[in-house]
């Protein structure tokens, strides 16, 4: 998916397990309840999105932004979000 621009997609429930992309574009994007579990995709933008309930476990979000987005009740194990800006506007180290 590198490259992909998913910007204001509908992606509720969607199963993303092991997807796998570079500099995607989901800004805007309805992704509740999604599951991302081992998915890759270093410095992608997440800009806006409501990720309420969806399972990051085992993912790899390193350098990506978060900024805006809603976490609620997400599954963070074992997620890596090295140097990525989360929805506070904070970098992770």
């Amino acid at each position: 998916m590198t490259e992909a621009n998913f910007h204001q997609a509908r992606m509720l429930r969607a199963n993303m397990r092991g997807a796998s992309g570079e500099n995607v574009e989901f800004t805007l994007a309805n992704m509740r309840d999604v599951n991302l579990s081992g998915a890759v995709l270093p410095d992608s933008t997440f800009y806006l999105v409501d990720f309420t309930g969806s399972d990051f476990s085992g993912a790899d979000f390193s350098r990506s932004i978060f900024r805006s987005a809603i976490l609620g009740n997400t599954n963070q194990t074992r997620t890596t979000f090295t140097g990525a800006m989360m929805p506070d506007n904070s970098i992770r180290p």
